[in-house]
This record gives C-alpha cells, structure tokens and sequence, in this order.
C-alpha cells in the first residue's frame, strides 16, 4: 500500500522492468489523450467492476466500489499480480 495525494491510499505495483509508480487506483477513462479521449490513468491499473459508457466515451463504471472491494478483499496486505494476455498462444 502507499499514500498517494491525489488517491488516497492504493495499492503500489513495483518491480515491473523500466517503470515505476503504478499505482491501483479509482478512475473510468483509460482513453488516448492524443486522439480526444479521456484519461484517468497515465499507465496506472483502473479496476473497475462493469464497462459501458460516460459522456460518450467507452469506459469503466463502479471504479470505486470495485476498489474497495478489492482492498477488503486483499485485507490491505501485499499480494503478487500476475497479468495475463488471454490472446496470447
């Protein structure tokens, strides 16, 4: 866990080659700010619990509570995320 000013306190992933402050934050957008869109993240992890749509643009809906839901379930402790490609062979 880590206190972030602008999120609170949210889960900080670490040891991800050439980065650095992820953080698992609350947010909807995940847009290409290059091309128009939204963003609430700038290479962050939005966890969300359902998509749909805000203002036009696709986006993740119950950020919040899903968070919260996550953070209780974790009971606040670390833990090892492993991300998976489900296109990869």
């Amino acid at each position: 866990m880590r206190h972030s000013p602008k999120y609170g306190d949210v889960y900080h992933v670490k040891k991800v080659p050439n980065r650095t402050y992820i953080l698992m934050h609350a947010g909807n957008w995940a847009g290409d700010e290059a091309k128009g869109f939204k963003t609430d993240t700038d290479g962050c992890i939005l966890v969300g619990s359902k998509r749909g749509r805000l203002n036009g643009q696709q986006a993740l809906l119950a950020s919040r509570a899903a968070l919260s839901k996550v953070t209780a379930a974790m009971n606040f402790e670390p833990f090892e995320l492993e991300i998976i490609d489900p296109e990869a062979p």
